[in-house]
């Protein structure tokens, strides 16, 4: 055998070996929501260097992503044929980037909820990035459905039968009762200012005392995926005044990741006929 077929030879082999890598790194991260690098170590025995390497390659082709509220690593929408979860990876795929660039814009963090079981789930935050004293969430905290400005503005946005099972869920969640014209009466205010804003009185706050937040949904072709705010200090200044100042920017994170998000399935769907 020549050198030059040595050679070739062991190109290709370090090319398989490489792509069975980048395999067994996509068929770990399946396994769960997220995951640290340290983790993707131990199960995968992989040196760290070495994941570094092929998990860059794989956010460059979009198979992974890195979450900003962690630093976790997460399987993106890309290559996933599960229909019940395509929404939440497609909002996750999309938000991150806007968030990355909202916080940088006017440094108060925001979050992204999607609605599940009766309750609002985080799915990505950016308060791992804000310089102000506002506290983080962790991905997965479910908060209020009928008290929190992402389920407000959800409940707001959605279809009557999906808000009237999602009430009903959220009460069952709480443990209580909750007149129905109170809470017509707060999504038809909350429809009427363009946002949802966490009550006040009776639902404290799920992590930093004293954190209110405004949120929008987010729309793609007229379709509600989730809700995104913005969080700041209530000492800071007023609902109004913030509301003011932030609301168009939060608007337009939003309409960002549904335009996003629909542009990515244009491209999926010109793919699938091409």
């Amino acid at each position: 055998m020549s050198r030059q077929q040595r050679k070739n030879g062991q190109m290709e082999h370090d090319t398989v070996r490489a792509l069975s890598r980048g395999l067994d790194v996509l068929e770990t991260l399946e396994t769960r929501d997220g995951m640290a690098l340290h983790e993707l170590h131990r199960i995968t025995t992989l040196p760290k260097p070495t994941l570094l390497r092929l998990l860059s390659t794989l956010e460059r082709r979009g198979y992974v992503s890195q979450r900003l509220a962690d630093g976790c690593w997460r399987r993106t929408s890309r290559g996933r044929i599960s229909a019940a979860s395509e929404a939440k990876e497609q909002l996750l795929d999309c938000s991150t980037s806007v968030l990355h660039d909202l916080c940088r814009d006017i440094a108060w963090p925001s979050d992204v909820g999607v609605y599940r079981e009766g309750t609002m789930e985080i799915i990505e935050s950016n308060r791992t990035l804000t310089p102000l004293a506002i506290a983080p969430v962790p991905v997965g905290l479910r908060v209020s459905l009928l008290g929190s400005g992402l389920g407000r503005a959800w409940l707001a946005y959605c279809g009557d039968a999906e808000r009237q099972q999602a009430i009903a869920a959220a009460c069952q969640v709480a443990n209580r009762s909750a007149p129905r014209q109170s809470i017509d009466a707060v999504l038809e205010h909350t429809r009427r200012k363009g946002y949802g804003c966490r009550a006040t009185t009776g639902v404290p706050a799920p992590i930093g005392q004293g954190d209110i937040g405004i949120a929008v949904p987010i729309l793609s072709t007229g379709r509600l995926l989730g809700c995104v705010n913005i969080v700041w200090r209530s000492s800071a200044m007023s609902e109004a005044a913030f509301a003011r100042r932030y609301l168009s920017r939060l608007q337009q994170a939003a309409q960002t990741i549904g335009a996003k998000i629909s542009e990515g399935r244009t491209a999926l769907r010109a793919r699938a006929t091409s």
